[in-house]
């Protein structure tokens, strides 16, 4: 990404965020409906893709700087590898079924973590794909939900964003990554496709504006 790029994502990000908390504040002030509700989940989507598009960024450049982290210290590497959760490449964890019905499947989990053996990125992929494993072993249902689909429409998008955000925390407790933390529900969100976003954000929106109104 060149010069012009990153100054892009910059703004991007920066409106995003005065975005998400501007109607925030909104929602604080005259309570939550459908307008300022909205404007909250596409900012948080927006804020998902300039967290996608660092990712995708090549190993070691960062928006800040477009440095390669290699010309750095052994030390100053490890600290910045640390900090620089958004770096991470990650890892996927493939759901082999062992059966073939809608819901109560078997599965037999594979784990492929494209991180560096040994790294802080390494040891938080793999708690955070250990979890999925985990579900898939051993409590397969949630994962069938999470999948579930009517007429399309992936409305089991809430279950697998929640499984999301359980996988991102125990991955960045498990490497002190505290600071990551509030992170987590964009990080979570931008792990979905699109169509399971859109159907996360009108949830939460719905069920906010449903719980105000019982207020």
């Amino acid at each position: 990404m060149g010069r012009w790029g990153r100054y892009a994502l910059y703004w991007d990000a920066g409106q995003n965020t005065v975005q998400v908390g501007r109607d925030s504040y909104d929602i604080y002030e005259n309570g939550l409906n459908w307008t300022n509700g909205l404007q909250v989940g596409g900012g948080l989507l927006g804020l998902g893709g300039n967290y996608t598009t660092w990712r995708r960024l090549p190993p070691g450049e960062t928006p800040a700087t477009g440095a390669v982290a290699e010309s750095s210290p052994p030390s100053r590497r490890s600290i910045q590898s640390w900090f620089a959760f958004w770096a991470d490449r990650g890892g996927v964890t493939k759901m082999n079924p062992l059966t073939n019905r809608r819901f109560f499947n078997s599965y037999n989990p594979i784990v492929h973590n494209f991180e560096v053996r040994g790294t802080v990125a390494y040891l938080d992929t793999a708690v955070h794909e250990g979890v999925h494993a985990f579900i898939g072993r051993r409590m397969p249902i949630i994962w069938d939900l999470g999948e579930a689909r009517f007429f399309g429409i992936p409305v089991g998008a809430p279950v697998a964003y929640v499984e999301e955000l359980v996988a991102y925390s125990f991955g960045h407790l498990a490497t002190g990554r505290i600071h990551a933390l509030p992170f987590v529900p964009i990080e979570a969100l931008a792990s979905l496709t699109p169509g399971q976003q859109a159907v996360v954000i009108v949830t939460g929106v719905g069920a906010g504006y449903i719980i105000c109104q019982l207020d």
